[in-house]
């Protein structure tokens, strides 16, 4: 295979400097999941039972959104348990799985996609959506606005989804594997909230706060007039 590679690569990238640098990329990241994959393995001096040796047939992952996080470069947790329910979804035909979580999607679409990528991958691959860039095509809207940078010096472009698109088909696909329970449909019994109202002191700072955001969304210059103002 390795032989066959290099006999590839040379071919294509004669006299092309762009692909040579792009299939250089792709080699090197070859050797990296290899990398990865080996420093998984038991030692072989060490009598070892391997995950697939120990008969296990079902994985029930508990708050699955805190160790299903898998991102580009993913931790050795998550991409562990990436393997073993690839592995066990293969034995018990897409099943033998069950991820239970109260916040599968809690701060961006993506974790959507991490959620349908540990289970549904084969779904994603006949979709071709196995790549989160084709996935966010097909179900994310994408708009650059301008931030204030972390630093404060000056604004940047920034891009972020903004809204889902093709909701039913998503939902259609997702649903295939999601049992989705809400708040009206459980009737769980939840404590009620009390009347509370702000003091002086916290209305005052909330005010404080609202106009210090104000200021950083104003101009440069609009902020160091306000600035010199006030001084």
């Amino acid at each position: 295979m390795t032989v066959a590679w290099e006999e590839n690569k040379r071919r294509a990238c004669r006299g092309n400097q762009k692909l040579t640098e792009s299939v250089r990329g792709l080699g090197e990241g070859i050797g990296r999941v290899k990398k990865r994959l080996t420093a998984m393995l038991p030692p072989r001096r060490r009598k070892t039972l391997t995950f697939e040796e120990l008969g296990i047939d079902r994985l029930f992952v508990d708050e699955a959104h805190r160790v299903a996080g898998l991102p580009q470069t993913a931790s050795e947790r998550a991409f562990d348990l990436f393997l073993k329910v690839q592995h066990l979804q293969e034995k018990n035909r897409g099943g033998g799985v069950v991820f239970a979580t109260g916040t599968p999607i809690s701060n961006t679409m993506a974790e959507m996609f991490t959620m349908q990528r540990y289970l549904q991958m084969q779904e994603l691959r006949r979709n071709m959506l196995q790549h989160f860039d084709s996935w966010a095509a097909t179900f994310g809207e994408t708009v650059t606005t301008m931030e204030l940078s972390p630093d404060g010096s000056g604004y940047r472009l920034q891009s972020r989804f903004a809204r889902f698109v093709n909701v039913p088909e998503l939902m259609q696909q997702f649903r295939q594997t999601a049992d989705v329970q809400t708040a009206e449909m459980l009737k769980l019994p939840v404590p009620k909230a009390r009347d509370w109202q702000a003091d002086d002191h916290q209305r005052a700072l909330h005010t404080r706060v609202k106009e210090v955001c104000r200021a950083a969304r104003a101009p440069h210059g609009a902020h160091q007039e306000r600035q010199g103002r006030s001084e």
